[in-house]
């Protein structure tokens, strides 16, 4: 748009204006860790505009896939983390970025999650399913289940006590996401064993070592 200024003398002053049509909103991705275990935690993004740029991002979240979408936060820029505060407790979040360009346009949706995290702070549990009450030869069949939280397990260990004494980690390691197994445990004296086992999952959660009285 050209626009010009006469006076009575015939000088004449012009201005030209440029402008461009958007119409387009801006596009955005995000990411988030596979596995969250303390609060809060990070759902980073990033925006682009090429034409008027862009002005902001609203981060949409929900709980477990048929939960309702939920605005979470809006941020100003084309880039950053939310610091997201996993509020419904334990469980699978999904998130969604909402961009806004200078203009006024924003992104449809949310309708498809850009990334997913698993909240999970709870530990995994493990017990000795069953053991001989008398063993007279070597090695002693322990039978060990464990259940995991919503991290897979990474392993179960075996600890053992002698005749009420301090507790000692075997060494003897079930790796894996397996929930029941067997170990077989080659005692090294005679005398009454407690015994006694440790999970630990894929997200570095672990059980408490044992204390007090056990198979």
């Amino acid at each position: 748009i050209t626009a010009r200024v006469y006076d009575r003398a015939g000088n004449v002053h012009g201005e030209t204006y440029r402008y461009e049509l958007d119409a387009t909103p801006p596009t955005s991705t995000a990411s988030s860790p596979a596995y969250a275990t303390s609060s809060p935690f990070d759902v980073n993004w990033t925006a682009e505009d090429a034409q008027s740029g862009v002005y902001s991002a609203s981060l949409w979240y929900r709980k477990e896939l048929t939960g309702i979408w939920a605005h979470y936060e809006t941020l100003q820029g084309d880039s950053g983390a939310f610091h997201f505060v996993p509020a419904q407790g334990n469980g699978l979040y999904q998130f969604a970025i909402l961009a806004a360009d200078n203009v006024g346009n924003v992104e449809a949706g949310p309708l498809v999650t850009e990334t997913q995290t698993i909240y999970d702070t709870d530990v995994p549990q493990s017990r000795v399913d069953w053991a001989p009450a008398f063993r007279a030869v070597s090695p002693i069949t322990v039978t060990w289940i464990a259940t995991p939280s919503l991290a897979p397990l990474s392993e179960v260990a075996l600890w053992y006590r002698l005749d009420g004494g301090a507790w000692i980690n075997t060494s003897i390691v079930s790796t894996g996401p397996y929930t029941s197994g067997t170990f077989a445990f080659d005692p090294p004296a005679d005398g009454t064993y407690g015994l006694a086992t440790v999970a630990s999952d894929a997200v570095a959660k672990s059980e408490a070592e044992p204390y007090g009285s056990a198979s």
